[in-house]
């Protein structure tokens, strides 16, 4: 798995060309936790990096986010955006309080996670900071997707048949060329067998396809999976 409380290679994600993620990620996470619809005024930004999403989520939604990371190098970046942190400790969030977030979002943590049982630590400390009737929503790469090189990442190898658990090597471009990372393929059914063990109720699951210009295999087949839970009224 990737070193991310390396100092290199937080500084060398921070470069990585986003173009892919803006057009078929982020902007849909935000719908799914309808951000735009004024209610949501405390948001979980769950594995934030470098902060470059939470900040864009603060600036365009007024919502005070709280960026948290369990890379001390990530959480640095994170901080000189001017975003409130906190660390992330065993997948847990010591610091933060139960019930005390309107909604979360997580962007490509869990292909991160090589251990199914810190995924359901991660969705279970979710579940215990998030209010009741809270959105949780999960970004993650399309696991049918495996192989397609769409502009600006591919991920795992063509051909081969993953098993939940595998190791499974990601390019991401950037500005120099291509940076090389090792991420954990998870099924669909692993990623709601996680949220609803942790007591979300799925809301939606949306895979984006092109439909303007500049794009090739995403118009065929999605690269991004949005999956989003709710935790019950009460």
């Amino acid at each position: 798995m990737t070193e991310w409380r390396s100092a290199d290679v937080a500084e060398e994600y921070a470069a990585v060309a986003d173009d892919t993620s803006w057009q078929f990620g982020y902007p849909h996470v935000f719908e799914a936790l309808d951000l735009a619809g004024g209610e949501v005024r405390t948001l979980l930004d769950y594995g934030c990096g470098p902060g470059e999403i939470a900040a864009r989520v603060r600036r365009t939604h007024n919502v005070d986010v709280l960026a948290v990371d369990s890379s001390p190098e990530m959480l640095a970046l994170a901080s000189a955006r001017g975003l409130r942190t906190s660390a992330v400790l065993d997948d847990r969030m010591p610091e933060v309080a139960g019930a005390s977030m309107d909604a979360a979002m997580s962007c490509y943590v869990f292909v991160c996670v090589d251990e199914i049982a810190r995924l359901r630590t991660i969705a279970a400390e979710v579940f215990r900071v998030l209010r009741p009737g809270g959105r949780f929503a999960v970004l993650t790469t399309n696991p049918e997707a495996t192989g397609v090189p769409f502009r600006t990442f591919r991920f795992g190898e063509a051909g081969r048949a993953y098993r939940s658990g595998d190791a499974m090597p990601v390019s991401l471009a950037t500005a120099d060329g291509w940076m090389e990372i090792t991420d954990t393929w998870w099924s669909v059914a692993d990623h709601h067998d996680v949220l609803t063990d942790a007591g979300f109720a799925i809301e939606s699951e949306r895979r984006p396809l092109a439909t303007g210009d500049g794009w090739d295999a995403e118009r065929e087949i999605a690269p991004t999976l949005i999956l989003t839970g709710r935790k019950p009224e009460c």
